[in-house]
């Protein structure tokens, strides 16, 4: 696997070479995807049939306002019109048709649905149909060489990388193939359940053995910490002086929703998308092994597949805004409560050397260590290990770790090293109760 940054400009930053405008705001992304025109005359509306409170324009990733001649970002144009207090301001304007712009939201992102509908379920597509139907790269170290395959899917290893002393014979199955608890393969009586968030799979018998408590279809050590996740997700943690950290999954609408639900949610797939545009402009597309899959869209829309190693159900992406811009994004998983991984993380052009990256950094690990999670793992180039250890902590991976990142199918780029920083769980009687025990330059540098 690997991930490329773009090139790099004489000031040691990467240049955000623009195939497309920036998108980093939900106006400029709706005026990008015509649904909405610059220039439109919208207003501000309490509920709808009212009389407007406050009218302006759309120029660019503001509204220019009409009776003080400034352009406001939407929260500003909000509290402008005497509705500070309303959490939903796009709800509430709209253009001269009574059209809101949550509902050209919901526009953009049902055409949006269509193409992530087509990554559905990912499958192995080979970019060279010469090559034969396993990986060419060991799944943990990505290198190639005498690699083992896995007899269910397309996984291969080096032996010492899966810690298997001799070579096997007959039908071998990998970590990911095989139930967490007894060892032993499905059967044509019971398949193997993944777990919804270290998506370690299992017997449901086998499960059954050992759970306590209400059946769930979750890994028991890992139900604190997806429900905790869940609860999370599309809610803004404010951080004060406009900034704001928000942590977003793709979510399935369930029927029964609250209005509030709904709009955050809204607002959560508008900013992915956005998200996505961001490090389509720091990295350059990458691909799994030799699959034709592109990783940032997967990381994105958490796209799920029956190979483990093409299995992004888990990620969840960390966004920190600035007055409504997006400006530096992060990819996380969180294998269970022993380590969560960030594989990818950039910044903006015009923030980078701002402290962006440690802002957003210290967020994210705030919210691990409530979740109660061990270890934070990234990935690094080799030049960059020094800088990372000595501005943010990290260290090598000692061999505590090792098993677990090869048994989690914790992701690996080519040509880059693994570093982890120990993390400080928040130890509360509920948790102790509960069955589960200038930085911003390295964004370019990173896998």
């Amino acid at each position: 696997m690997g991930l490329n940054p773009r090139s790099m400009s004489s000031g040691g930053q990467s240049s955000e070479t623009s195939r497309y405008p920036l998108i980093r705001t939900i106006l400029a992304w709706l005026v990008y995807n015509k649904i909405i025109q610059e220039n439109t005359i919208v207003r501000y509306i309490k509920k709808r049939n009212d009389r407007p409170v406050l009218e302006g324009t759309i120029k660019g990733h503001g509204i220019l306002c009409h009776c003080c001649s400034q352009i406001l970002t939407v929260m500003e144009f909000q509290a402008h019109a005497g509705c500070g207090g309303q959490n939903r301001p796009f709800a509430n304007i709209c253009n001269e048709l009574q059209i809101s712009l949550m509902d050209y939201m919901v526009e953009v992102w049902d055409i949006t649905q269509k193409g992530i509908k087509l990554l559905e379920h990912n499958e192995i597509e080979r970019r060279n149909k010469t090559i034969d139907g396993y990986d060419a790269a060991c799944v943990i170290c990505t290198n190639g060489g005498d690699l083992l395959s896995c007899a269910n899917c397309v996984s291969t290893y080096h032996l010492g990388c899966v810690g298997v002393k001799d070579v096997v014979e007959g039908n071998w199955l990998c970590p990911y193939c095989i139930c967490k608890f007894c060892g032993k393969p499905s059967t044509n009586k019971e398949c193997l359940i993944p777990c919804s968030q270290c998506e370690k799979r299992y017997h449901w018998k086998c499960f059954q053995e050992r759970r306590t408590g209400k059946p769930t279809y979750l890994n028991i050590t890992c139900t604190p910490v997806y429900q905790e996740l869940v609860t999370r997700v599309a809610v803004k943690n404010e951080l004060g002086d406009g900034y704001s950290m928000t942590l977003l999954h793709r979510i399935h609408q369930e029927f029964g929703a609250t209005f509030d639900e709904v709009y955050r949610y809204i607002v959560g797939h508008a900013n992915l998308a956005i998200a996505k545009r961001l490090m389509e402009d720091c990295f350059q597309s990458t691909n799994v092994g030799h699959t034709s899959i592109n990783l940032i869209d997967h990381f994105i829309f958490n796209q799920e597949s029956h190979f483990s190693v093409i299995d992004f159900r888990g990620f969840y992406t960390a966004v920190l805004e600035k007055d409504g811009m997006i400006i530096s994004v992060a990819c996380l998983k969180v294998n269970g409560t022993k380590f969560a991984e960030i594989p990818l993380i950039a910044t903006c052009e015009n923030y980078r050397n701002q402290g962006m990256c440690r802002k957003l950094m210290t967020e994210i690990e705030s919210t691990l260590n409530h979740l109660n999670v061990e270890n934070l793992v990234i990935l690094s180039t080799k030049e960059m290990v020094g800088v990372w250890m000595a501005r943010y902590g990290f260290k090598e991976i000692g061999s505590s770790l090792t098993e677990d990142l090869m048994h989690r199918n914790a992701l690996m780029f080519h040509d880059t090293v693994r570093l982890y920083k120990r993390l400080t769980p928040i130890q509360t009687n509920e948790r102790k109760a509960s069955p589960c025990n200038s930085d911003d330059i390295l964004e370019e540098h990173r896998a």
